[in-house]
């Protein structure tokens, strides 16, 4: 069996060195074709943590507004427990003297019959 072709020979340029070339190996195109793949999941989870960011920031602002609410509520009421505390010691003081004075009526009047 015979094979005929043609030969080559192959020789390397050293007499044009050009600084402008970017040499690129299997490697590099491995690492490149990596971080094509990578970036559509790191650009989901970074706009995945952004929607959460958002999401909890509204939430904190929206529990913010609660406890504002709740401060008011618990304001009204403290004020509404003094007055009722008052009106409490106003009625105490007088059932003293009604009590007392309803006695000393009811002694003088058996006494001076």
């Amino acid at each position: 069996m015979t094979v005929v072709g043609r030969s080559e020979i192959v020789l390397e340029d050293t007499y044009s060195i050009n600084d402008s070339c970017i040499c690129y190996d299997d490697k590099m195109d491995k690492k490149c074709l990596e971080c094509l793949i990578n970036k559509a999941k790191k650009d989901s989870l970074l706009s995945n943590q952004s929607l959460q960011i958002y999401n909890f920031t509204k939430i904190i602002f929206g529990n913010e507004i609660m406890i504002s609410d709740l401060k008011k509520d618990n304001e009204k009421k403290r004020t509404n427990i003094i007055d009722l505390n008052l009106k409490l010691s106003r009625s105490n003081t007088i059932i003293k003297y009604g009590g007392i004075s309803s006695l000393v009526i009811i002694g003088i009047l058996t006494f001076t019959k």
